[in-house]
């Protein structure tokens, strides 16, 4: 398979640098822009030694012992990070520093209400432009010690100056937007080269019009977040929330199916049509956790931290959960977070990928005035790395959800990807906007793909028309009709799961808004958020609903509305791993090619169910024979 990197591949190290301690915010930043420049080193193919910035985060242990026995690199931590600059000082690839000011004011991260000191923004970029580590004014003194020319002064250079005065030598393929009060992911802007802007406005419109289409934009804006994904969106772009990250220039040395095989990356349990029920009395809903769209999170505390509140949370893998990721991100600045997400998953966690990105597809390329073929080629890619993970369902976000534009971005999805069971779309504001219901869209191969609009919402302290509370939505599903005599999409609901809402178990006859608490009480004794509350609204649903795995709830939708072409398809199937078996077990193959005669009978006489019940026994003694 042909993947699209859009992050770069670089080569893998010989040796890993690493230090004793990072004593401080201002020298981790000398040492995220000291790795960046080394990173950009290696990947100019001039250099075999990579720098790890030591993270917080105890999941990078499990990265970094997962890339040291695939790599087989060796590490070496007995440096200071003084010591490292003197290194690369000596060997020309530090030229000297850039002196900025680190923001200490009252403002809350992402607030652009207030003033900001964009003074480490302009020093990053700065970093990559002059070959320089970005040293803070407390530090001054120390790195003149040690002999480090002062190239700029970041405290007193804006950002469009910058960018002005150095353009031509920032990346055209990945843009930052960054809180200049965050230090993490500095060494990936340096690596890439990457322009690294405060917030939205006319700057940011500039620098995204300067990148090519279908770029990363890194990092995580300021204010709203509508109002800076939407720019990036309009010129093709999308976010990837790496807000956080650690060291993706080290884990992003593999070249997914050379380097290291696809096979870890493919999903151990593949949905299927003969492993479910057909059953006549049942309203069906699917449970979807947000967010799966933000790399620094599934690449930290999502997968493990001291907060179980999701992958590892001790009630995971007991009732049916959809959990939306970033595959095609993770596959190339982190596989092995994406190996391990794959392979602890349980046959009841199915992971969906999330867009490829996070942008709304009906504004996508709107700015450079041919959205469809930018999104063709955003889609395009997106597939392959679908095909690579087995993946046949994608969750999707969109300005407004039935407008014309997003339909014919459903049609792009439908016609590009092959076997797309179906898409889960959600709306920016609010998330239900379509309260469960279903468009069918031509695939242009004699099928139809559903895109199914989120019912309903568990979202704390929400206040708007099908969001609320555990309980709240547990009572709305029982009310919910069946398979029996009833309109078939209305039979089946997804409800989204906000992963921030917390929420506590409300006792007895509480009523189900008690469950709502103020969201500074997160983390404290039984208030809880992620799979729990999901667990309780499960456990009040009544016995006509059934809860599954997003891609069960479009197969069963699939059967219950297009019986005759749902079963033709799933039948060619399995007739085609039926003749597969005929020259190795010719007598099995010849046994089940007469079943399935009987079943492709029953389907053409419009008995479904007897076909789907005869398509069920094949598979099973195919799975049967196989074990």
């Amino acid at each position: 398979m042909n993947l699209h990197y859009y992050y770069p591949r670089f080569p893998r190290p010989k040796v890993l640098l690493s230090v004793r301690e990072v004593p401080t915010r201002e020298m981790a930043v000398v040492l995220q822009t000291l790795a960046g420049l080394v990173a950009r080193l290696a990947l100019r193919g001039k250099g075999h030694e990579m720098i790890w910035v030591p993270p917080p985060q105890p999941a990078y242990q499990r990265w970094l012992k997962m890339l040291l026995e695939h790599t087989r690199v060796r590490l070496e931590s007995e440096h200071t990070i003084w010591e490292l600059v003197e290194r690369y000082r000596v060997l020309g690839v530090v030229k000297g520093y850039v002196i900025y000011r680190m923001e200490r004011s009252s403002r809350s991260v992402g607030d652009i209400t207030l003033e900001m000191d964009v003074s480490l923004n302009v020093a990053t970029s700065l970093c990559s432009a002059l070959d320089a580590v970005a040293v803070e004014e407390s530090l001054e003194a120390e790195a003149k010690v040690r002999g480090l020319p002062f190239l700029a002064d970041a405290r007193t250079m804006s950002e469009e100056e910058c960018f002005q005065r150095y353009r031509p030598r920032f990346s055209r393929k990945a843009m930052a937007i960054q809180d200049p009060k965050i230090i993490e992911t500095r060494a990936e802007m340096v690596a890439l080269d990457a322009f690294v802007v405060s917030k939205p406005g006319a700057l940011y419109e500039r620098v995204l019009q300067h990148l090519e289409p279908d770029s990363p934009v890194l990092g995580w804006g300021t204010g709203d977040e509508s109002g800076f994904t939407l720019p990036s969106t309009e010129w093709a772009h999308f976010q990837t929330a790496t807000t956080f990250c650690f060291n993706l220039p080290v884990f992003s040395t593999e070249r997914i199916g050379r380097s290291f095989p696809a096979s870890r990356l493919r999903l151990a349990h593949h949905p299927s049509l003969w492993e479910l029920e057909w059953q006549e009395d049942k309203h069906y809903v699917a449970f979807l956790m947000t967010d799966g769209d933000n790399v620094s999170w599934l690449m930290s505390h999502f997968i493990e931290g001291g907060e179980r509140s999701w992958w590892s949370h001790p009630h995971r893998g007991r009732f049916p959960m959809g959990w939306t990721f970033c595959y095609a991100d993770l596959a190339q600045v982190c596989p092995y977070a994406l190996q391990y997400l794959l392979e602890t998953a349980t046959p009841r966690d199915e992971p969906v990928l999330m867009g490829g990105g996070y942008y709304y597809p009906d504004r996508f390329g709107v700015k450079r005035g041919n959205p469809e073929v930018q999104l063709q080629k955003h889609v395009g890619r997106i597939s392959a790395y679908m095909q690579t993970g087995g993946l046949r369902t994608i969750g999707l976000i969109m300005q407004r959800w039935d407008s014309p534009e997003a339909l014919r971005a459903y049609r792009l999805y439908a016609q590009t990807i092959r076997d797309l069971l179906g898409i889960l779309v959600v709306q920016y504001y609010p998330y239900p906007a379509g309260k469960g219901r279903v468009v069918w869209i031509e695939d242009g191969r004699g099928g139809r793909t559903p895109v199914v609009s989120a019912r309903y919402a568990i979202w704390n302290n929400a206040r708007r028309e099908n969001e609320g509370t555990p309980s709240m939505v547990a009572q709305w599903l029982n009310g919910q009709p069946t398979t029996k005599g009833n309109s078939v999409e209305e039979c089946f609901s997804w409800v989204t799961v906000h992963c921030w809402s917390w929420f506590r178990r409300r006792q007895g006859c509480e009523p189900p808004q008690a469950e709502d608490v103020d969201q500074s009480q997160g983390g404290q004794p039984e208030v809880e958020r992620g799979l729990s509350p999901v667990r309780w609204c499960i456990e009040q649903l009544a016995p006509h609903v059934q809860v599954v795995t997003p891609s069960q709830l479009l197969l069963l939708l699939h059967l219950h509305k297009e019986p005759a072409n749902t079963l033709h398809r799933e039948l060619r199937r399995l007739q085609e791993k039926c003749r597969a078996k005929r020259s190795h077990y010719p007598r099995l193959a010849s046994q089940l090619e007469r079943q399935l005669q009987f079943a492709w009978r029953s389907a053409e006489r419009r008995d479904y169910r007897a076909a789907f019940e005869a398509g069920k026994a094949v598979y099973q003694q195919m799975m049967a024979y196989s074990t």
